[in-house]
């Protein structure tokens, strides 16, 4: 039987394997190149590189970052506020105002107190009830930042929690914050609004006034104003309301 004939053996190539790069791409292997050519490779290349340094450092300074503040429960038609003095409050309808059952601490000079007031009433004010003595109980919603520059992703961009906004009574918020002192002889006060303000020690108000951050202006957030949302609810927790209210 007769053999086919075969193939003639090719040796192993034993010689390295070249891999393509970006220079062996732009500039073919035995072709001269001009050297404007190489001068417009090496910008280009120069370029890409520092854009991808750029994009880096930007990232890393928050250039992208977008910040953004929670508001769930934003006051239903408020007074705007015109002006804070001395403790007074002077609203939009030529009102002026203090908040009842409440002092201001001998600890805290008039300008801090003022401060405090600013940053509570900065979206305006609810008249809970005007005592029409120049004292009135109010609901205000005060913003609160976030200290800690938590930052988190979401929808693909960088957005960093500011902070948030919360509804609570002014009086009693002042206490908890630091500011004041409550003043439970003061006349007119109902059962249920000395009840309130008694009701500040379940939230330990500090020795000292929590921070204000006055170019926004926002109080430094704590867990505290979360439970003044549904205030009443919270103290039931302790006690129960007066029946004379």
């Amino acid at each position: 039987m007769t053999r086919a004939p075969q193939p003639p053996h090719r040796p192993l190539r034993t010689d390295p394997v070249s891999f393509p790069t970006l220079h062996s791409e732009l500039i073919p292997e035995g072709r001269a190149v001009s050297r404007p050519v190489k001068r417009t490779i090496t910008i280009i290349l120069a370029c890409t590189i520092a854009a991808a340094i750029t994009l880096v450092v930007l990232d890393e300074l928050d250039t992208f970052t977008v910040d953004f503040w929670d508001r769930k429960h934003p006051l239903v038609n408020p007074l705007a506020v015109t002006s804070v003095e001395s403790g007074r409050i002077t609203l939009a309808d030529g009102r002026v105002l203090t908040p009842a059952g409440i002092r201001r601490r001998d600890n805290i000079t008039d300008q801090q107190f003022d401060d405090a007031l600013r940053t509570c009433v900065a979206q305006g004010v609810i008249i809970n009830r005007d005592l029409k003595d120049g004292r009135a109980f109010l609901t205000v919603e005060p913003k609160f930042y976030n200290w800690c520059g938590t930052c988190a992703r979401k929808r693909g961009s960088r957005k960093r929690w500011k902070g948030t906004y919360f509804q609570a009574p002014l009086s009693e918020l002042l206490v908890v914050q630091g500011y004041a002192h409550i003043e439970l002889d003061q006349p007119n006060l109902t059962p249920l609004e000395r009840w309130r303000l008694e009701g500040t020690k379940h939230l330990n108000p500090p020795d000292k006034p929590n921070w204000i951050l006055i170019e926004t202006p926002a109080f430094r957030y704590d867990t505290t104003p979360a439970y003044m949302l549904d205030y009443d609810d919270f103290l039931e927790i302790y006690s129960k309301p007066p029946k004379d209210r």
